[in-house]
C-alpha cells in the first residue's frame, strides 16, 4: 500500500511528453439470446442478428458529451463468438465490447446508457479503471510546460495501479508494449 502523498509523476515511454489525462477502460462481456433451430426452417430466433442490431449500435453510436482533455468516448467490438454447426441456428451469441471512457460521463452513467440502448445482457469485468487528469494548471504541468515539455493525453490505458491525488506520466522511451513494471515513487 502506497502512503498517502500529494503528487507523483509515474516514468512511462512517452517520448519526454507529460501525460496529463488518460481515457478509464470499460470491459463489456455481453451476450445476445435467442432460439436454436435447423437452418432449413423459418421458426428459428437467430442469436446472431440479435447481436448483429446491438453490435452496430455500439458501432455507430456517439455520446453527446466530449471531454475537454479526452475528447469522445471509444466503443469497439473485438470478439465475437456464436455457432457450432453449418446447419444450426445459434440460441447465443457473445460479444466483448472495449470502451474507453472520458470524464464527461462517470461508468454508472456510461452503464446505463448502454443498458438504455441495446437488448443484449451485459457484464461488466471491472469497473476499477476510471479515467484520470491532472489540472493544465497544476505546479507540475505548468513548470513541465515552462521548461518546453509537451502535453500528451492517453486514449489507452498504461497504468497498472489505481493511484488517487494529482498524477502525471514522464518518460523517454515510446511505447510499444504495455507489459512492463513500474515505480511510484513519494516527492520528498
Amino acid at each position: 500500500m502506497l502512503p498517502e502523498f500529494d503528487c507523483a509523476i509515474v516514468g512511462e515511454p512517452t517520448q519526454m511528453k507529460m501525460a496529463i489525462a488518460e481515457k478509464g477502460l470499460l470491459i463489456l462481456d455481453c451476450t445476445a439470446k435467442g432460439t436454436s433451430g435447423h437452418a432449413a426452417h423459418d421458426d428459428a430466433d437467430n442469436a446472431i442478428y440479435k447481436a448483429m442490431k446491438d453490435i452496430d449500435w455500439f458501432r455507430t453510436f456517439k455520446f453527446s458529451k466530449v471531454s475537454d482533455s479526452l475528447g469522445p468516448i471509444k466503443m469497439t467490438v473485438t470478439i465475437i463468438n456464436a455457432g457450432s454447426q453449418h446447419n444450426v441456428v445459434p440460441d447465443s451469441c457473445t460479444f466483448t465490447v472495449d470502451v474507453r471512457t472520458t470524464d464527461a460521463y462517470s461508468l454508472e452513467d456510461v452503464l446505463q446508457i448502454i443498458d438504455d440502448h441495446t437488448d443484449c445482457d451485459i457484464r461488466p469485468r471491472s469497473v476499477q479503471l476510471r479515467p484520470s487528469s491532472i489540472p493544465t494548471h497544476h505546479p507540475l504541468v505548468t513548470t513541465g510546460q515552462a521548461m518546453g515539455i509537451r502535453n500528451l493525453r492517453f486514449a489507452h490505458i498504461v497504468r497498472s495501479i489505481v493511484v488517487t491525488g494529482a498524477l502525471t506520466q514522464d518518460g523517454a522511451g515510446q511505447l510499444k508494449s504495455l507489459s512492463y513494471s513500474r515505480r511510484i515513487y513519494q516527492a520528498v
